[in-house]
């Protein structure tokens, strides 16, 4: 969110394994972004990103998704940026 807008659509998905092995600050996230998790533990490594674009009719949107790992364990992130986020001035 940004500006009272929408900015990414995420999804995640955390294997069992994955949930029940790593990180008890997985299930203490309460309202804070599974991002400010991913970023600031430096035992989590990211791996490679894949991007594309998805159609919605005539509707473009770039998408990327990569997967995360918690010591060896992963974690599948995908995000779908939407328009808003082009119209926001750079700084």
């Amino acid at each position: 969110m940004g500006k009272n807008q929408v900015w990414v659509y995420a999804r995640s998905v955390v294997p069992d394994a994955t949930l029940s092995h790593c990180h008890q600050a997985l299930h203490q996230l309460g309202n804070r972004s599974l991002g400010s998790l991913l970023f600031s533990d430096p035992r989590i490594r990211r791996g490679a990103i894949q991007v594309t674009h998805l159609r919605d009719g005539k509707e473009v949107y770039p998408a990327r998704r990569s997967v995360f790992y918690l010591d060896t364990h992963p974690l599948l992130v995908t995000e779908v940026f939407l328009p808003v986020m082009a119209s926001v001035p750079r700084r």
